[in-house]
């Protein structure tokens, strides 16, 4: 008894480090207009992502941004043992996942609320099965609630997932076609970011530092899944409004108002210039 009483007790996760996730940007599926110098390094190690779109709607370069990273998860044939998670504040992706039968049409977890503490369950809601047959499709759990369209919202949704990730999953997300929850959480794609800035509860330096405490959340939850994060915002034009919308979205300076110390902590910047290209640039 004297020696279980000197004994610790340990988290199994202390000595077990999930399989790190990379994005790899394919130059025959993704456009990319500029070479930097180190573009072998850049295109081959992305852990996070930042991409600056100009419009609400989906662009081509952003599908296709999305279709490469899910098929760089399949390249190891083992995609079944993956998954992704879309989080989408601008209520434009789902019509695009459906149509690729990334989520199922029907099956929704409970709706996400912190309005009460509490999950209302959607009837006749039922989780499908894995498929017996052997496949290499990668999950896409894809979660579209009001409240996660402020800061405090999505980050008690971000640590909800890191402490509880399968009862998460399955209590707010609608699922993938199959669900296995023992798939790894391989990427997270967040749109948009540009609606937190606009918080009216927070003042700048409030706005400031609750995007550090994003970017490490973001860090927390690679730490804990391994996964890659895509995060976007929208370009100054938002920002300036629709009367100076036609204005050069390449005006010196900075091209989104996402604070910089949170830029600065992606390891790429993408700027999207066309409907189909984009290139690299620097914040």
């Amino acid at each position: 008894m004297d020696v279980l009483k000197n004994c610790r007790v340990y988290k199994l996760s202390s000595f077990k480090n999930p399989t790190e996730q990379f994005i790899k940007l394919e130059k025959n599926e993704i456009n990319i207009t500029n070479n930097p110098v180190s573009l072998s390094l850049i295109l081959d190690k992305i852990k996070y992502l930042h991409l600056i779109e100009h419009e609400f709607k989906l662009s081509n370069f952003k599908c296709s941004l999305a279709q490469s990273c899910i098929k760089n998860l399949q390249a190891d044939g083992k995609g079944n043992e993956k998954c992704i998670l879309v989080i989408d504040i601008i209520s434009a992706w789902k019509k695009y996942l459906l149509n690729k039968e990334y989520i199922a049409s029907d099956v929704k977890g409970s709706s996400y609320s912190e309005t009460d503490g509490e999950t209302t369950s959607h009837e006749n809601s039922q989780i499908p099965e894995p498929d017996s047959t052997e496949n290499n499709e990668v999950g896409v759990y894809y979660l579209n609630s009001s409240d996660i369209l402020n800061m405090e919202g999505i980050l008690k949704f971000f640590s909800k997932l890191n402490e509880n990730p399968i009862e998460t999953l399955e209590k707010y997300c609608h699922f993938p076609k199959t669900v296995n929850f023992k798939q790894q959480l391989s990427g997270i794609i967040v749109d948009n970011i540009s609606y937190f800035a606009h918080d009216n509860h927070m003042n700048i330096q409030q706005n400031t530092a609750h995007y550090s405490t994003l970017l490490n959340m973001f860090k927390t939850l690679r730490k804990t899944f391994g996964c890659w994060v895509i995060s976007v915002s929208y370009g100054m034009e938002f920002y300036d409004g629709v009367e100076l919308s036609t204005s050069s979205i390449y005006r010196s300076g900075s091209h989104t108002r996402v604070p910089i110390n949170y830029t600065s902590g992606m390891d790429t910047i993408l700027l999207r210039d066309t409907e189909s290209t984009g290139r690299f640039c620097n914040i």
